[in-house]
């Protein structure tokens, strides 16, 4: 992390960003997401790895988010909306056969994981019709 670029104030406001994205203390906010990812990308900085770390984290905490039944479903559904968002910006980051070969890992995970998870709503919505 570039932390000798940011402020503690930075670093933790981008870790309060996180607590609240993860345990969904505010589900019905969803500019919550992208403001996280704004100030978590500011404190990645230039180099390319920086970059792409943060961008897994990211990619990873929305994925965490989306598996946990305990956290509101829209809210849920709100973060599998956004982890295109690392995602992409992983893709465009990618310039070797590993990282290319690492974002194509991640595609594949969240098509699993949005099937999955699609599924379970459709359950979901059917138990309780």
């Amino acid at each position: 992390m570039a932390e000798s670029s940011c402020s503690k104030a930075d670093i933790r406001q981008v870790h309060q960003l996180r607590q609240k994205i993860r345990h969904a203390q505010e589900p019905d906010n969803p500019g919550l997401i992208y403001q996280w990812i704004q100030a978590d990308n500011a404190l990645a900085g230039y180099q390319t790895e920086q970059r792409r770390q943060h961008c897994i984290h990211q990619f990873q905490l929305l994925m965490d988010v989306v598996s946990d039944d305990y956290l509101p479903v829209h809210w849920r559904n709100t973060c599998l909306d956004s982890v295109s968002i690392p995602l992409c910006t992983l893709k465009c980051l990618a310039d070797d056969t590993q990282s290319v070969t690492r974002v194509r890992q991640l595609f594949s995970e969240l098509r699993t994981l949005s099937h999955y998870f699609q599924h379970s709503l459709s359950c979901y919505d059917q138990h309780y019709s």
